[in-house]
């Protein structure tokens, strides 16, 4: 369907002509006819769909040019997404009079949003904890509010924003037209839903969305210590002109991004711990073409919007299935063609895998790497129970495996004289070898096994002849060091004087009766003051 078919208004469609949109999303097309008719809707839609205009398109237009109140609220989980849906907005907003947005979100200045708010925006994108912030201060007044969004709203249930989206619904008026679009449809959706909006309309577009459609998504198993490997043969292989590599962690994206421009490939990390000034210019840099990898954590999957992205590349398999749908749909986005990659490292994420493909009913097929080839396929992985301590170890056929999940057969045989309880594959020496008039031996004094007790494995004559030894060895120690010598008292008896104040204490010597002269003998006397005698020839 085209645009023209929707019943917006001419200055928006000429908009939308000029940024060569001209046919519509399956979302977009079921989404803004009810949006215009007032209704409340919840949507649940893969990313890169188009759901930012198709909200935004029906909100434009019924938004009045000429008020001075706040009409539309638009929350978001993360600061990048708030920055671009307001760029969206404001590439429509430029071909309208008079309607003003503003983002508000943590980790910028305050007092410049302050500023803009004072010019009575009509629209207003923002985090819910800067929301928050701005309506304790009474710089966002939402009594009059018209319609009000949630966008990706199980981000920000994960993200424990519940609370704080409960309280920004409760200060809004009961009339107000409340939308609702997701990736995912959890619980706590629902509980929002029936609680929080007015006999809601329900799109599912689900697998059937495009952007799944023209995705191709592929896995590769390997040795946990060569998935840097691996992810540096995929990027020489494939050579993308722009990559998105996620990591579950911060400092894993740091460490990544480093690896690869120590191998000739630009990248740079992209967290929480940036600055929002900082994280704009990483962005910018990636849509410039500047940088070639991009290595981001969770939080920034969602409010990426990078055109032609052409791989994304899981380099830890993501922890739920909602971060699985946001990351691959950094990829295939509105139609166009995209490709994925997990990087599966054992049997627990290779389950998870699984799960994710059969959720989101999709294909991800396996793919064949020379770090693979040399490791063995999937079907050799196998999870062995360990002989010695119980557990259990994970490994893989053609690779070295822990000690522990050896055969009995494969360790090394331990020969033990009953009698003596010694151990002569690691150094201890017999009587038959004839070692037993004291000589110096070797012996292990880690611990032996054949009680389960900590004790060395000594025969009986060598215990009599150690102790006596020892006994021999701390006679002699004494004699040296303490025998015919008095102990000290512990205070002497001296002639010397205590310390007195006429008593030089660096020294311990006294002169209160000495002869001579010495600052101390006496008491600081003051001297009266002589005037001293004119003089024509002083200066």
């Amino acid at each position: 369907m085209k645009f023209t078919e929707l019943g917006l208004s001419p200055k928006i469609l000429k908009a939308l002509e000029s940024f060569n949109f001209e046919t519509t999303t399956q979302v977009q097309e079921e989404t803004i006819p009810l949006i215009l008719e007032g209704k409340d809707v919840t949507v649940r839609s893969q990313t890169g769909s188009g759901k930012t205009l198709a909200y935004a398109l029906p909100i434009l237009q019924n938004t009045s040019e000429i008020a001075e109140n706040i009409e539309t609220l638009i929350i978001c989980p993360t600061r990048e997404l708030c920055l671009q849906v307001t760029d969206e907005i404001k590439k429509i907003v430029g071909f309208l009079e008079s309607i003003k947005v503003v983002p508000v979100y943590g980790g910028s200045a305050i007092e410049r949003q302050i500023q803009a708010l004072k010019r009575r925006p009509q629209i207003i994108v923002g985090t819910p904890g800067r929301i928050m912030d701005h309506m304790g201060r009474r710089t966002i007044k939402i009594e009059t509010l018209k319609t009000l969004v949630l966008d990706e709203a199980d981000e920000m249930l994960n993200m424990g924003f519940k609370e704080d989206i409960e309280k920004i619904l409760k200060s809004t008026p009961k009339t107000r037209q409340t939308l609702l679009f997701s990736a995912t449809y959890p619980e706590q959706i629902r509980q929002i839903t029936k609680n929080y909006q007015n006999n809601p309309i329900k799109i599912e577009i689900g697998v059937e969305n495009r952007s799944l459609k023209s995705l191709t998504q592929y896995y590769v198993i390997v040795n946990k210590n060569s998935k840097k490997e691996a992810l540096l043969e995929i990027l020489n292989e494939k050579k993308p002109k722009i990559a998105i590599v996620f990591s579950n962690t911060k400092r894993m994206a740091d460490i990544i991004a480093n690896y690869l421009n120590e191998n000739s490939h630009n990248s740079e990390a992209l967290h929480g711990d940036l600055k929002q000034s900082q994280r704009k210019k990483v962005i910018d840099r990636v849509k410039r073409g500047e940088t070639e990898i991009l290595v981001a954590s969770d939080v920034a999957a969602r409010g990426l919007d990078i055109n032609d992205v052409e791989y994304v590349i899981n380099f830890d398999v993501p922890l739920n299935v909602e971060n699985f749908i946001h990351r691959i749909g950094r990829t295939a986005r509105i139609g166009k063609n995209g490709n994925s990659m997990t990087i599966i490292a054992s049997n627990l994420q290779l389950k998870s895998l699984k799960d994710y493909e059969r959720q989101t009913d999709s294909n991800i097929q396996e793919m064949q790497l020379s770090i693979t080839e040399k490791a063995g396929s999937s079907s050799q992985i196998e999870v062995k129970k360990s002989t010695r301590s119980g557990g259990f170890s994970r490994g893989r056929q053609g690779v070295s495996q822990s000690r522990g999940s050896r055969s009995f057969s494969e360790r090394r045989p331990m020969n033990r004289d009953k009698s003596s309880t010694q151990r002569t594959d690691r150094g201890f020496s017999s009587k038959e070898n004839g070692d037993s008039n004291g000589q110096k031996r070797r012996f292990d004094r880690n611990k032996n096994f054949s009680n389960g007790r900590n004790s060395r494995a000594f025969t009986r004559d060598d215990n009599e002849e150690n102790e006596i030894r020892s006994n021999n060895q701390e006679r002699s120690f004494f004699e040296k060091n303490f025998e015919n010598k008095k102990e000290k008292p512990r205070f002497e008896k001296t002639d010397k004087k205590p310390f007195s104040k006429f008593s030089d204490k660096r020294n311990n010597k006294d002169f209160s009766n000495s002869s001579k002269k010495s600052n101390f003998s006496k008491p600081y006397e003051k001297k009266p003051y002589k005037a001293k005698p004119f003089s024509s020839n002083t200066k």
